[in-house]
């Protein structure tokens, strides 16, 4: 027969064990043990506050229906580190569903109990309740997220009214010397108008039969056109600068969305030609009410992006039509494409897959925020290789969701 301990040890033992089970059935967390398997061998009676589950109702089962399925994996793999290394492991935060279909956050730090040849019997957790303290951390990532958006666009309202104000001056300085061509030009013109006329009157005949002169004269009609288009050119692009940044118009308005489409390719014409084709496809959209210069923002950061994902040669088709009474503004491009799993965190403020020091990730956050604005939606359709669509889907009078007047034209 083994030989008994002594009564005095008996008791000490007694009360040790009876000080642990009080430990552990008193904590304020879950104490729980599990096989190497995953399954359950002993879990603590706080397990109920904790899940709403009896710990007999998981005595004997694996921890798998407790945990979010899009977690599984994590928990998995920090059962298989716990495994491995042999050594206690830091916390692991996972979503446990009580027993209501309720959701809470859980971390759980993790060791191992081996027997007398080394082998792994067992797993010891302690697990607790994060999810206050997650939904403290998700307010706090929230709010930082619409500080980030907020700062965006106060930055970019700065810049278009600094871009309105150099328009302004710049139209100004701009104007006169172009005035002054244009001035000259039609004189130029009526210049020559009346030297062919006196040439016709005192020279009949030379200019039928002397080659020099229609060679000269041919010469002077060519520059007068060339003189022409560069002027009308530089009137067009001044025109088109002072209707994008349209800082007299913060207040909602109806406008032609074709024409903050134009303006915008206008500026940046220079960046496309010999490399780009652009194809429009307009449809039969009436003028909608919106802000103008958050709209053209927005117009002016698809077509960028797209430009950018275009690598060589390649195409941007804009499509316009109306569906009920919303507008439906699609730009596609032949680019390189976006992989799928970044779709979903593609309007995220300060996400970019442009690289460090080329991308801001704001662009399309702005884009987000302003189209939110106007109580529309912007979608996104992409395949690597193939290209991306970028929709956005507006109503056509914003002042009836909003409330707000618009101004007239």
């Amino acid at each position: 027969m083994p030989e008994r301990l002594p009564k005095s040890d008996e008791e000490a033992l007694r009360q040790s064990e009876a000080r642990f089970r009080s430990l552990v059935e008193n904590a304020n967390d879950i104490i729980f043990s599990m096989s190497p398997e995953g399954v359950f061998t002993y879990i603590s009676p706080n397990f109920k506050d904790f899940t709403g589950y009896d710990p007999e109702e998981f005595l004997g089962r694996s921890f798998v229906p407790l945990v979010h399925p899009d977690d599984l994996e994590e928990c998995r793999a920090f059962i298989r580190k716990v495994l491995e290394t042999g050594v206690s492991m830091g916390s692991r935060e996972y979503r446990v569903r009580r027993k209501d279909g309720s959701l809470k956050w859980h971390a759980t730090d993790g060791s191992v109990v081996r027997d007398e040849r080394g082998d792994v019997i067992s797993i010891i957790g302690i697990s607790h309740d994060v999810t206050e303290r997650r939904q403290i951390l998700d307010e706090l990532q929230r709010a930082n997220r619409e500080l980030r958006e907020a700062q965006a666009q106060l930055v970019q309202s700065e810049k278009m009214a600094s871009l309105g104000n150099l328009v302004a001056g710049i139209a100004h300085e701009i104007n006169t010397p172009v005035g002054a061509i244009h001035s000259m030009h039609d004189t130029l013109v009526r210049a020559v108008e009346r030297l062919k006329t006196l040439l016709g009157a005192r020279l009949p005949g030379e200019l039928q039969e002397n080659p020099d002169l229609r060679g000269i004269l041919k010469i002077i009609e060519d520059a007068s056109r060339v003189i022409e288009t560069g002027s009308e050119r530089v009137t067009d692009i001044v025109r088109s600068l002072r209707s994008f940044a349209r800082l007299d118009e913060a207040e909602m308005k109806r406008v032609d969305i074709h024409e903050g489409i134009e303006d915008t390719l206008t500026l940046i014409h220079h960046d496309l030609k010999n490399r780009i084709r652009v194809v429009k496809n307009y449809g039969d959209v009436p003028p909608i009410i919106c802000y103008p210069s958050r709209l053209n923002q927005v117009f002016l950061n698809l077509l960028v992006n797209a430009k950018q994902a275009i690598k060589g040669t390649g195409e941007i088709a804009i499509t316009t039509l109306q569906k009920d009474d919303r507008v439906h503004i699609s730009f596609r491009d032949t680019g390189a494409g976006i992989p799928a799993e970044h779709l979903p965190k593609i309007f995220d403020p300060g996400f970019t897959t442009k690289g460090v020091g080329i991308g801001t990730g704001l662009g399309l956050s702005i884009c987000y925020r302003i189209v939110q604005e106007h109580k529309g939606e912007i979608r996104v359709e992409s395949k690597v290789g193939e290209g991306s669509t970028f929709t956005v889907i507006l109503p056509v009078n914003l002042d009836k969701a909003t409330g707000h007047q618009a101004r007239s034209s």
